[in-house]
């Protein structure tokens, strides 16, 4: 994904679609989330949460916002951030 911010208080939304395309209940165990800590680039994720359960053969979105920072008084230098994120199921009632 890439997103074009050009002011603070800018931002893009992206929706994930994670399917389930096996013939078990699946449940989340574990979110990572990884990112450059730039602190003009804010990224907040929602609508997948760990404990969450996923139905075999069903789909659930995660959104993730990015933003440029509204505290920033002045251009940076660098306005690169980049977040990896990692969903880890297993399957359900392990």
């Amino acid at each position: 994904m890439e997103a074009n911010l050009y002011a603070p208080g800018d931002a893009m939304t992206y929706e994930i679609t994670v399917e389930n395309k096996g013939t078990i209940d699946a449940v989340l165990i574990s979110i990572t989330k990884s990112d450059t800590n730039n602190p003009a680039i804010v990224f907040e994720t929602n609508g997948i949460e760990q404990g969450d359960v996923l139905p075999a053969g069903e789909t659930d979105v995660m959104t993730v916002k990015i933003s440029y920072s509204d505290s920033v008084t002045s251009q940076p230098s660098n306005l690169i951030g980049e977040l990896s994120v990692s969903l880890n199921y297993v399957q359900s009632g392990q």
